[in-house]
């Protein structure tokens, strides 16, 4: 192994014996050398055509945001886990993982989710949150996702786990759902309604309403921006835009104007509230983390990267890609999750009408 490589991984060693290891860090000094051998060249430059060309024609950004999970999904995995999602702390010292799993506990709470019900994911991917949710309430829990691969990976997992007679996932389109009317007692949309247009928001909320029976509930739990956001504030459209831009999605929905849209929809409000309270942030654990935001902002870090690159011990453009891709990803949501500007634990939640006419 080369010197360079050496004192890499040497400099790693020491910061995480002098900062004291966490498991999120962990995972990303595994992520940096699992995967030193991926082509990166070639996906900046198509995540680059990918991004322009949806912005060009001002709507789906499918192409791309599935060109970004193309090598993103299993990283995110080895990193951040099954759920890729975020959640505050009940209480100070609570990991992730536990604060993920009380999350999903409390969303099939919400939903009154119970043995013989039925609920929806939407854009489940792998099914980390609609296994939890099964696990939890005990209904049967259904996941859509476009990905052939996902449904393949997901439905394994759901059978491994012993719960593949309440979880299952299928492939298709959250803007046509492959269901009949009134099929289900509960829809659920986490982190995943951020990567729809505006029209394409409306017409997957029209679906919602379609597929729950009269008097289901529809939650929404989502990534977006709030009041505070200013569009004339360079440094509030830098981080939003760039979060936006390395995710290969169209610009955030607003808190309000979802809430809108549903209704607008034909669906009642029934509650808005933000999980987040005090000191324990939905991106607490970002905030938290030194020694994860000592690997994301070292600058010996990352010119030791460079170096590395030079020599041919990583790949080319690897650099680039954990600042675009990795780094920019965090330190956008700790920036504007402390500003203010983007939510990340608010929960909207729907009921459709018990009776009136069908949308």
């Amino acid at each position: 192994m080369s010197t360079v490589w050496l004192l890499l991984l040497g400099l790693v060693a020491y910061s995480v014996y002098k900062m004291c290891t966490t498991k999120m860090a962990v995972r990303l000094l595994r992520l940096i050398y699992e995967y030193r051998c991926k082509d990166y060249v070639k996906f900046i430059a198509e995540h680059k055509r990918l991004f322009a060309e949806a912005q060009a024609k001002g709507g789906n950004h499918a192409a791309c945001t599935g060109h970004f999970y193309d090598l993103m999904a299993e990283l995110i995995e080895l990193y951040y886990g099954p759920s890729f999602h975020f959640a505050p702390p009940r209480y100070k010292g609570q990991n992730n993982d536990e604060a993920l799993q009380d999350f999903h506990a409390k969303v099939a709470h919400l939903l009154q989710l119970a043995p013989g019900k039925k609920c929806l994911d939407l854009g489940c991917g792998v099914g980390g949150l609609l296994r939890d949710v099964g696990r939890e309430s005990g209904a049967s829990v259904t996941g859509i996702t476009l990905s052939d691969e996902e449904v393949r990976i997901g439905n394994e997992l759901n059978q491994s786990m012993g719960l593949g007679h309440i979880c299952s996932i299928v492939k298709g389109n959250m803007q046509r759902l492959p269901f009949e009317e009134s099929s289900f007692d509960a829809v659920y949309g986490v982190y995943t309604l951020k990567y729809l247009t505006q029209p394409e928001l409306e017409r997957t909320l029209q679906e919602v309403r379609r597929v729950l029976k009269p008097g289901g509930m529809f939650l929404v739990y989502c990534l977006m921006k709030t009041d505070k956001y200013d569009e004339s504030n360079p440094e509030h459209r830098a981080l939003i835009s760039g979060f936006e831009y390395s995710c290969g999605m169209p610009a955030l929905h607003y808190t309000k104007r979802m809430k809108q849209d549903c209704i607008q929809a034909g669906m009642t409000p029934l509650a808005h509230f933000d999980s987040s309270h005090d000191n324990l942030q939905w991106y607490t654990f970002f905030a938290e983390n030194r020694l994860l935001r000592f690997l994301l902002t070292s600058r010996l870090i990352r010119t030791l990267m460079y170096v590395a690159e030079a020599v041919r011990i990583l790949p080319a453009k690897f650099t680039e890609f954990m600042q675009i891709f990795i780094v920019n990803n965090v330190i956008s949501i700790y920036k504007a999750g402390s500003m203010g500007i983007m939510s990340g634990s608010e929960y909207l939640i729907f009921q459709k009408p018990v009776a009136g006419p069908s949308h």
